[in-house]
């Protein structure tokens, strides 16, 4: 994101006003900001203006200082050729975490499970699960949930955590309880989810739920009958 911010100062500074582009970045900052979550999934929203602002400032330096098209395409490419390391880590992780292997029990220290170790802890929620059961897994864990084939209890799956999704988060929590409850042990959830809605799950799962055991970093919970 940072390599667009000078084509971004240079073209707010030769336009001098808010244009269609400018107008519709500042749209998707605003939209990404109320969702409340900064994964690479939303920031990418931000990139289809970004690009073309830059596409506009780059012609004009081309035609103000009749620089080669060809050189500044050869800066371009090298500048944002995509970094590869991460594509060969994902395919990686892949081909070798999925195991087969049943999740395994919860040992100290917790770490946040990878991509693989998701999917494992997925598939045992849905085999333990019934298919018409309700499923939260606290914090952000979407691709638990996913892998789950079980349907969330709240509409926000990942803590969104601004006023309006709270609010729907509580209210969707108490009317719709699901059938299991994971809660993970690992530092990050406390870093990055705020205490009122942790202290929100832990009171309910107090209340209202028993424990089921640990399963890769997660406090597994099942409502009480």
């Amino acid at each position: 994101m940072l390599l667009f911010y000078p084509f971004l100062l240079g073209y707010l500074f030769i336009k001098r006003k808010v244009d269609l582009f400018v107008l519709w970045l500042i749209l998707a900052f605003i939209a990404t900001n109320a969702v409340g979550i900064y994964d690479a999934v939303h920031l990418k929203e931000l990139l289809p203006a970004l690009s073309l602002i830059s596409a506009f400032f780059v012609d004009f330096l081309l035609n103000r200082y009749m620089f080669r098209t060809s050189l500044a395409l050869l800066i371009i490419w090298i500048v944002f050729f995509p970094y590869l390391s991460e594509q060969r880590a994902t395919v990686k992780r892949l081909l070798s975490n999925d195991t087969g292997a049943p999740p395994k029990p919860c040992t100290p220290p917790y770490a946040i499970p990878d991509e693989g170790t998701r999917k494992l802890l997925g598939q045992w929620v849905r085999d333990h699960t019934a298919p018409q059961d309700k499923v939260y897994i606290a914090g952000f864990g979407a691709q638990v949930q996913a892998y789950s084939e079980r349907i969330s209890a709240t509409v926000y799956f990942n803590a969104t955590q601004t006023l309006v999704a709270k609010e729907r988060f509580y209210r969707d929590m108490r009317s719709n309880k699901p059938a299991m409850i994971l809660i993970p042990l690992f530092a990050e959830y406390k870093q990055t989810v705020s205490p009122d809605m942790r202290q929100f799950v832990a009171e309910m799962v107090t209340r209202d739920y028993k424990p089921a055991g640990c399963m890769n970093g997660y406090s597994v919970y099942r409502i009480s009958k």
